[in-house]
């Protein structure tokens, strides 16, 4: 989308619908990221000992680290997610809306004897 001028925009859907698939490529980035750091963390569960010393001195430090990554990475997902969405529903919202505008000029148009038929040219 982009400001024509004073109170009027330009849009296209097909823009948006790029961009859209555009994210869906990187929601699958995101995926494979989440999925990769899980395998990981599941190979390496119990590095660090159990109930010794240095268990206790370095897994809360792990694991807190640990629920960050997760927690970024869902928030990736969810932002992506919500951006697609949105992208659809604009796109939805434009074609719907050239839609309605076409088929009122039309009506309008029909209406008006002195003008139907020549597309408003005079």
């Amino acid at each position: 989308m982009a400001v024509a001028g004073y109170g009027e925009y330009t849009g296209s859907p097909e823009d948006l619908e790029r961009l859209q698939k555009e994210l869906g490529a990187i929601a699958g980035a995101v995926k494979k990221a989440s999925d990769d750091f899980h395998d990981t963390e599941a190979a390496v569960v119990g590095w660090d000992g159990q109930n010794d010393s240095f268990y206790y001195q370095v897994d809360p430090g792990y694991q807190e680290q640990n629920e960050t990554v997760r927690s970024i990475l869902a928030s990736l997902d969810g932002l992506g997610e919500g951006l697609r969405s949105a992208l659809a529903q604009s796109s939805m919202d434009m074609r719907r809306t050239k839609q309605q505008t076409g088929d009122e000029i039309n009506d309008a148009m029909s209406q008006r004897p002195d003008i139907a038929g020549d597309d408003g040219k005079r």
